[in-house]
């Protein structure tokens, strides 16, 4: 059981009063210094330990930590209105970037949560003009309703466990929420792959808490796949919501929170759960009552998981008391792990008040710290290890990177799919809500997902050394995981069914993350519980976060022409981090059609470098400068996405009479900073441009190659200028007809590009940056951390490597 000393020891470190080099938790050193054994991988791994959290976007959490695609996110997405999209408006024009929250010298861990159900959700969306977050995301709390608090943001100094977690294993930057709106339907995504009752266009869709919290669910889920195949799994918690007996106050401190989605399924007879109910219980079959013991796992055998006890401290002159847990939160499962009973698949939920959601004080990270120091206090449990830390939704707290939809099969408009994708199968409409008894004004079509980004940590001995993993994931890639991992480690097939084939084209299955033990890779202790939670409840009663700025139009133009060293954006922490080689071949190309009427984009997924692994992906397609009338619905810029399979293209031609005067502009984004940006009119001289990746054999250089041909029929100067690594302008004259290749070297900037392509020296036609995944690992983005942090990264290193040789 935890001490109340270890308690103290870990709220101190989270109070942000000691330097970096005391914060670093033993959990986080001893799970750091543990080495993999010598050739392993992580299909060597026998336990994969699962924690979903509430409601956290990646920004509001971790937006300022360094090598992520954060706040200094150098092509971050621009509205319709020209801004940022770090620039969010109100309904009455006031425009807010985002701003700090201190968890310690104010209120805002007591606020309360702000909207997140499926209208403000898809109203915060906007059809993808991502710009409705402020009005969207107002607090049901009438005092607090004027603050912007969608846009607030923590650092490091308010949530130091978790940076430091991410400096030691690998964070997941482009993790999405599977669903656009709230906690169950998410969950249910995490374990079933879906919110269908049946997978057809025409069933009913389970789209908030309610409608699946009323239970009766019926379609499969994972863990009833597992146990038909004989795979060990169990779900731990210190007691069900569907129990008796527990005052309110209890329920925040010792219940699951209703985060146990399978209490709502009625293949798992939760009803048969209570002693009051052995009736129920002796009535299941010997099948029924093995997944239900698998799925309830609670701490019943400690006398004291039911009970609170009271804690004493000082809050300055003042005596003050809080109620906590008498008993171990942990004591099944941490008696599972020391008795070597723990399961192939492990999932764990946290009472209310250690469930980060913004409903009760940000006492989690004792929960995370716990479950490490229970899972490293023997090095080889750890090294048979594989834990993830995920989140089900962003709350209503504000995400600058755009979502990747389904598109709308009624609105051809809003994008398409490779063959043999059916989006409708991840789209909703209104009509369906009205008929689950949704309010009119709530109800909303729109895609099912994918929702905002999350925060993802994956810890393991092949996941550590603070890097970033920047492959698209949404909760249904943990499933897609572990069906390749009891695949290859087992030899059996679970598959989980209920995925779609869009989600299975665009989301990966996190076997991108893990890396084979590399001896020559830099090796990197515990929180305890009641200092934390004092330090927590010490902040109740402090003023209300206020330091938000109501931003000027020349502050907001400051913003919009220099983001990175803008006074009134907020910024992360300076550096690279090692960045996961991803599996990703893409291509974005757009030239005028041969009648000039019209711009032809294609897009498109190659399968010759990564072969088998090749990953999908997804393209967001903005359109901008539309001739849009005074009563025209259309709004200035239209939003598509496109899911496109490897090996595949997908081509799409924009009447330039879409355009206002005809002049033609469109932005394109996908996953790891891949953009493009196209420009110009049918008087624009005909230029061809095409990119690919330069190769050496069989393998990429890690060189871009623009191919540009002169289909005019007059000479053309061009130039290509780098715009972010500093690289000198090219320029090259070319005949009528002739065609030339241009080698761009970015072995400097650790193979990111970020050119332009221009006619002479004034007119611009075409903007093409990213990184080119050559199958070896790399660098996140020199632009976004100006590498300038070595330093600062140097000291955690150094730190970690001091505990690991000790």
């Amino acid at each position: 059981m935890t001490t109340r000393r270890s308690f103290l020891k870990f709220a101190a470190m989270l109070s942000g009063a000691a330097g970096v080099s005391a914060w670093i938790p033993d959990s986080i050193g001893r799970a750091y210094a543990i080495p993999p054994d010598p050739g392993s991988t992580y299909l060597d791994a026998e336990h994969i330990v699962i924690l979903m959290q509430e409601n956290r976007s990646f920004d509001h959490a971790l937006g300022t930590l360094r090598g992520v695609r954060g706040f200094n996110d150098p092509r971050a997405l621009r509205l319709q209105n020209g801004n940022s999209v770090f620039v969010q408006t109100d309904a009455a024009g006031r425009a807010y970037a985002p701003w700090r929250l201190d968890i310690h010298d104010t209120r805002i861990t007591w606020m309360g949560s702000i909207p997140h159900s499926r209208h403000s959700q898809v109203d915060a969306w906007n059809d993808g003009q991502h710009d409705g977050w402020i009005e969207a995301k107002r607090s049901h709390i009438e005092d607090y309703a004027h603050l912007p608090l969608t846009m607030g943001y923590y650092t490091r100094e308010d949530l130091s466990f978790y940076y430091a977690l991410a400096d030691a294993f690998t964070v997941c930057d482009q993790n999405y929420c599977s669903v656009m709106t709230s906690t169950t339907p998410n969950r249910s995504c995490f374990w079933t792959g879906t919110v269908r009752d049946q997978q057809r266009v025409d069933s009913k869709v389970y789209i908030r808490n309610e409608e699946i919290e009323r239970g009766g669910m019926t379609w499969k889920t994972y863990p009833e796949r597992l146990q038909e195949a004989g795979i060990s799994w169990k779900f731990y918690q210190n007691e069900l919501t569907n129990t008796t007996g527990l005052s309110e106050e209890q329920a925040a401190w010792l219940g699951n929170f209703g985060c146990n989605v399978l209490e709502s399924f009625s293949a798992y007879n939760v009803e048969a759960h209570e002693a009051a109910r052995r009736e129920r219980y002796q009535a299941l079959t010997p099948q029924q009552r093995d997944l239900h013991n698998a799925a309830f796992v609670t701490n019943s055998r400690d006398p004291n998981y039911r009970s609170l006890e009271n804690l004493a401290f000082r809050d300055g002159v003042w005596r003050e008391r809080m109620m906590v847990p008498s008993g171990d939160l942990f004591y099944q499962f941490r008696k599972d792990v020391n008795e070597g009973r723990l399961p192939a698949v492990s999932w764990l939920t946290a009472p209310e008040k250690f469930s980060d959601h913004p409903t009760s004080p940000w006492y989690g990270a004792w929960y995370v710290s716990e479950m490490m120091d229970i899972l490293t206090k023997n090095p080889e449990v750890w090294k048979k290890t594989i834990f993830i830390l995920t989140y089900d939704e962003n709350d209503g707290y504000f995400d600058h990177a755009p979502s990747y939809v389904a598109a709308d099969p009624k609105r051809p408009e809003t994008g398409a799919a490779s063959p043999g994708i059916d989006t409708g199968i991840e789209y909703t409409y209104a009509a369906d809500e009205l008929a689950q008894g949704v309010k009119p004004k709530e109800a909303r079509s729109g895609p099912i997902g994918l929702g905002f980004r999350v925060p993802m940590i994956i810890a393991s001995p092949w996941s550590r050394g603070g890097w970033v993993n920047s492959q698209l994931f949404d909760h249904t890639s943990t499933l897609m995981f572990l069906e390749q991992f009891v695949q290859r480690k087992f030899g059996k097939t679970v598959i989980e069914e209920n995925i779609s084939s869009w989600r299975r084209c665009i989301s990966g299955d996190l076997s991108s993350v893990f890396r084979a033990e590399d001896a020559n890779e830099p090796s990197l202790d515990y929180l305890d519980r009641n200092n934390f939670v004092i330090s927590i409840q010490r902040a109740r009663y402090k003023k209300v976060p206020s330091n938000y700025h109501k931003l000027r139009a020349t502050e907001i133009e400051e913003i919009n022409r220099d983001p990175l060293s803008s006074r009134f954006m907020a910024h992360q922490e300076p550096g690279t981090r090692p960045s996961c080689a991803l599996p990703y071949e893409l291509y974005a190309d757009g030239n005028l059609s041969d009648d000039r009427k019209s711009f032809v984009l294609r897009l498109a997924v190659g399968n010759a470098v990564h072969r088998a692994r090749t990953a999908g992906a997804p393209f967001n397609v903005y359109l901008r400068n539309l001739a849009v009338g005074p009563n025209d619905p259309l709004k200035p810029m239209q939003v598509a996405t496109f899911a496109v399979k490897p090996g595949d293209a997908l081509q799409r031609e924009f009447p330039l009479s879409l355009f206002t005067s005809g002049r033609y502009a469109i932005d394109v984004h996908a996953p790891n900073g891949f953009y493009r940006e196209f420009a110009g009119s049918a008087e624009t001289p005909a230029i061809r441009a095409r990119t690919e990746y330069e190769k050496q054999g069989s393998s990429l250089t890690g060189n871009v190659q623009l191919n540009v041909e002169n289909a005019s029929e007059q000479a053309l100067l061009i130039g290509v200028e780098d715009r972010s690594y500093g690289a000198p302008p090219i320029t090259k004259n070319l005949a009528p007809g002739e065609r030339s290749s241009i080698v761009l070297d970015l072995t400097r900037n650790h193979c990111w590009y970020d050119f332009s392509l221009n006619l002479g020296h004034q007119k611009y036609i075409g903007r093409f940056a990213g990184r080119v995944e050559t199958g070896s690992s790399g660098f996140s983005d020199p632009l976004m951390g100006a590498e300038r942090a070595n330093g600062a990264a140097n000291e955690v290193t150094g730190i970690l490597t001091s505990y690991a040789s000790t």
